[in-house]
């Protein structure tokens, strides 16, 4: 599944792991995508909307957040869809009018 949303950058991030860490990136495979992705209730498009809208409203995730968009679209979730949540998340943040 994770092939599916990111291509083959996953392939790439496996071979530029140095073997010292590559126990992580097995781990976050196995937990993120294995075992999140392939439980019951939600479908694939509003588990990656739930991912980017967290990974969104968290902030400091920048490469996560543009993994998560494109893999958004691989589900078929719009553009706009995404800038309504980010919209959303910023009116929660109580920003005060310029």
């Amino acid at each position: 599944m994770q092939k599916e949303f990111f291509g083959d950058v996953i392939d790439a991030m496996y071979q530029n792991t140095p073997k010292l860490l590559i126990h992580i990136q097995h781990f976050l495979s196995a937990n993120c995508f294995g075992d999140t992705y392939t439980r019951n209730g939600l479908n694939l498009a509003e588990r990656e909307f739930l991912a980017f809208v967290i990974l969104a409203a968290q902030g400091g995730c920048k490469p996560q957040l543009k993994s998560h968009i494109q893999a958004n679209y691989v589900v078929g979730n719009s553009k706009k869809m995404l800038l309504e949540a980010v919209t959303q998340i910023c009116h929660g943040l109580d920003i005060p009018a310029a």
